[in-house]
């Protein structure tokens, strides 16, 4: 069976919940109610858990576990700190290739908690740069990267030690990133720097800065890793970067705020 999870943040009540739906026949299978508003959700590499973020006013937020065969919380995981707004500071979520850990950044804790799966018991805590939004692994899961907004930097954490190995300097409030193919090249949009910067990941080294349109926001690689495509907010349009040449060769013209875009294979 084939299933759907969609996560409903009801910020009018205190709790939202996870609708299950059966893609054969697109009905809902299961309600579950969360201890929270669910934000960001990951699933295990074999489906047999899905991992789900819930924000709550006034306390820390947790990590629920589903179980996919029974559509019940298994388990229960605090994580977050509060922030000032009262609104807990975990953000997003990604699962190990293995599958044996989760991995969750904390906005304002500026970390990231790492959940053993056997257990559901959190075994290490990562100190990563200011503003931490989002999170990748490396082609063969050895390294997170981890893009820090308001320091303007990517974090390298080994999975193996659970800690941060490099930390290299980008531009202004880095957001989204992708990782090429091959594994060797990081590109990430520098939001407010108008701009992409890319690392070798070899040398954890910045080796390019590509002006592109206004405000890019998101980024994303073509499948033979020769071309990146990034997402210009403000300036209504798409740039094309030919990553051997690490240069724009072509502008293309969009609709207003285009601020996500996908590639087929």
């Amino acid at each position: 069976m084939s299933l759907v999870y969609v996560i409903n943040a009801d910020f009018a009540n205190p709790n939202g919940t996870v609708y299950v739906i059966d893609n054969k026949t697109n009905n809902i299978i299961a309600n579950i109610q969360m201890i929270g508003n669910p934000l960001f959700i990951a699933m295990a590499p074999q489906c047999q858990y899905a991992y789900v973020v819930n924000q709550i006013p006034t306390a820390n937020g947790n990590i629920a576990v589903i179980d996919t065969k029974t559509h019940a919380i298994i388990s229960t995981i605090q994580v977050g700190l509060v922030d000032d707004t009262g609104i807990t500071s975990a953000t997003n979520i990604i699962v190990s290739n293995d599958g044996q850990f989760v991995y969750v950044l904390n906005l304002d804790n500026n970390d990231m908690s790492v959940i053993d799966t056997k257990t559901n018991a959190i075994i290490a805590t990562v100190q990563v740069g200011m503003g931490p939004s989002n999170l990748a692994f490396s082609s063969y899961g050895q390294y997170v990267y981890v893009s820090n907004t308001i320091e303007s930097t990517i974090t390298v954490i080994d999975t193996k030690m659970h800690r941060a190995v490099s930390t290299v300097q980008v531009g202004d409030f880095p957001f989204s990133f992708v990782i090429t193919p091959d594994g060797q090249s990081i590109y990430i949009a520098n939001v407010n720097g108008n701009s992409v910067s890319t690392i070798d990941t070899r040398r954890n080294q910045l080796i390019a800065t590509i002006p592109v349109g206004t405000a890019p926001a998101a980024v994303s690689v073509t499948a033979n890793g020769r071309y990146v495509y990034v997402a210009n907010a403000n300036s209504d349009t798409v740039s094309v970067i030919d990553t051997m040449k690490n240069q724009v060769v072509s502008t293309i013209e969009t609709g207003t705020f285009p601020f996500g875009l996908a590639i087929l294979p």
